[in-house]
C-alpha cells in the first residue's frame, strides 16, 4: 500500500499523543509533516492518513475522553500540517521574490533595449555623416584590413583605382610609376602596402594610369597603419591626392625659370640683380663681368650706393 508506512509512523505517533499530550509527542507530529513534505505527499494525502488512522485504530482514542478527542485529533493534525503552511508560505515568499525579480529585470531589459536602440540610431547617424563626409572628399581615401582587402573606398579612390594592377587587367590598361611617368613603382613599396606592414609613408609622388585615367595623372599618397586599442596593426589607410595641376604648374615654372635664366646668362647687355634690402648683387650675367672685369664672386661682394 502506497505510503504504508509513514501511515504505520503516523498512528504510532498519534497514539504516543493521545496517550501522553506533551511537547514532545506533539513534535512528533511536526516531524511526520516535515517527512510528508520531502516524501512529496500533499495535504489531501496526509488528510486521508489522518482520516483512516481515526477510523481503523479505534482502540487508539479508546482511552481518551469522548469529550477532548476531536480536539486534540485536530491539535496533532494541524501540528503535521505546520511544515506544509511553512512551504507554502515559503513558495509564496519566493514567488513574490521571483515576480519582483522578474519585474525588475524586465524593466532593465526594456531600458537597456531603449538604450542600445538610442545607441544604434546614434552610432547609424553617426556612420552616415562619417560617410557622407568621407564621399564629399576630393581627396581618395581607401581602407584595407590586414590581408589587404578593401573594406572602405570613397568615390575619387575609386577613379584613382587601387594603386595596384588588378590581375584581370592587361598590363597596358593599368600602370602605377615612379613620378618620372617611366619607372615601374615596386607593388610592395605602394603607401597602402607599406602601411599594412605598419610603416608609415608620407607625400610619395607616383603616375597612375587607368582605364578612368587612359591619360594618366600625378598623384601624392600618404600611408598610415590602421591600428587597434592595443596598438596592433589591423590594416592600412592610405590617402591620395591629385597633384597633376600643380605638377604642371611647377614644370612650367622651372621651364620659365630656365628660359629667363638662359636669357639673363646670354644678354649682351651687361645685367645684374640686387637685394632690395642688403643693396649687395644677387646675380650678374656674364657681359657685366666682360664690361666691368669684376668676376662673379667680386660683384656678390660688392653693394650698390
Amino acid at each position: 500500500m502506497r505510503h504504508a508506512d509513514f501511515r504505520r509512523r503516523y498512528s504510532e505517533a498519534f497514539a504516543a499523543f493521545l496517550a501522553r499530550s506533551d511537547e514532545e509527542a506533539l513534535q512528533r507530529a511536526y516531524e511526520l509533516g516535515r517527512s510528508a513534505v520531502e516524501q512529496g505527499l500533499g495535504v489531501i494525502d496526509l488528510a486521508l492518513i489522518h482520516t483512516a488512522t481515526l477510523e481503523d485504530d479505534g482502540d487508539v482514542s479508546s482511552g481518551a475522553a469522548v469529550a477532548s478527542f476531536p480536539r486534540r485529533a485536530w491539535e496533532f493534525f494541524a501540528e503535521a500540517l505546520a511544515p506544509f503552511e511553512m512551504a507554502l508560505r515559503g513558495f509564496r515568499e519566493a514567488n513574490q521574490t521571483l515576480r519582483e525579480s522578474a519585474l525588475t529585470l524586465e524593466r532593465r531589459v526594456a531600458e537597456r533595449t531603449r538604450d542600445l536602440a538610442e545607441k544604434e540610431r546614434v552610432l547609424r547617424e553617426q556612420t552616415r555623416l562619417l560617410s557622407a563626409i568621407v564621399e564629399s572628399i576630393s581627396d581618395g581615401i581607401t581602407v584595407a584590413d590586414g590581408a589587404g582587402n578593401v573594406i572602405l573606398a570613397n568615390s575619387a579612390a575609386k577613379r584613382f583605382g587601387p594603386i595596384a594592377r588588378p590581375p584581370e587587367l592587361p598590363p597596358q590598361t593599368f600602370a602605377v610609376f615612379r613620378s618620372d611617368a617611366v619607372s615601374p613603382f615596386p607593388s610592395d613599396e605602394l603607401p597602402l602596402a607599406r602601411a599594412i606592414r605598419g610603416d608609415q609613408t608620407k607625400a610619395v609622388e607616383m603616375f597612375v594610369r587607368n582605364t578612368n585615367l587612359p591619360g594618366g595623372i600625378h598623384v601624392s599618397a600618404v600611408g598610415s597603419p590602421l591600428l587597434d586599442e592595443s596598438g596592433s596593426v589591423q590594416g592600412g589607410v592610405m590617402v591620395v591626392r591629385d597633384i597633376t595641376d600643380s605638377k604642371r604648374a611647377q614644370d612650367e615654372l622651372q621651364t620659365s625659370e630656365a628660359r629667363y635664366r638662359a636669357m639673363f646668362d646670354n644678354n649682351p647687355l651687361p645685367l645684374w640683380t640686387v637685394d632690395r634690402e642688403t643693396r649687395s648683387f644677387v646675380n650678374v650675367n656674364q657681359a657685366a663681368v666682360d664690361h666691368y672685369g669684376y668676376s662673379c664672386e667680386e660683384f656678390e661682394a660688392m653693394r650698390l650706393g
